[in-house]
């Protein structure tokens, strides 16, 4: 049935693998590949919570497995849970030092964070411009 299950979620039939995955994680919640492949349909559908549950329990089977890891950090990154993220895609790195996916995910995280960091500082530079205030008196940045 997981082959069956994997064919589905290949063709895109994501509501049907699912169905398949959960039918066998009912009868064997310990099936780690049924957890980890219905833990990247999750992310296929962007169901990241789900995601996040089910590759949580698939890495409490196999706590250093590179892929899940690196599939739990997408799921925590398209939560905007950054330091899990980082941390998930470090210990991939750990656990698998030459998972391209890992650095490449890792890379993708730290460069979004830098460039959110840098638009901030814009619009900050912006706005003690407009009112004249230095940043670290601005009442609109640190309150009253």
């Amino acid at each position: 049935m997981l082959q069956a299950a994997l064919a589905l979620q290949q063709w895109g039939d994501f509501k049907e693998a699912r169905r398949k995955y959960e039918s066998i994680i009912a009868r064997d919640p310990r099936n780690f590949n049924a957890l980890e492949l219905c833990g990247v349909e999750a992310i296929q559908q962007e169901a990241y919570r789900d995601a996040v549950q089910l590759l949580r329990r698939a890495l409490a089977l196999r706590s250093n497995d590179a892929p899940v890891l690196t599939n739990f950090g997408i799921a925590h990154q398209k939560l905007g849970q950054t330091a899990d993220a980082l941390e998930c895609f470090d210990k991939a790195i750990a656990s698998k030092p030459d998972f391209a996916s890992a650095h490449h995910n890792r890379a993708n995280v730290l460069r979004e964070a830098k460039r959110l960091k840098g638009s901030t500082r814009k619009l900050s530079s912006r706005h003690h411009a407009a009112t004249g205030q230095l940043p670290y008196s601005c009442q609109s940045c640190f309150g009253a």
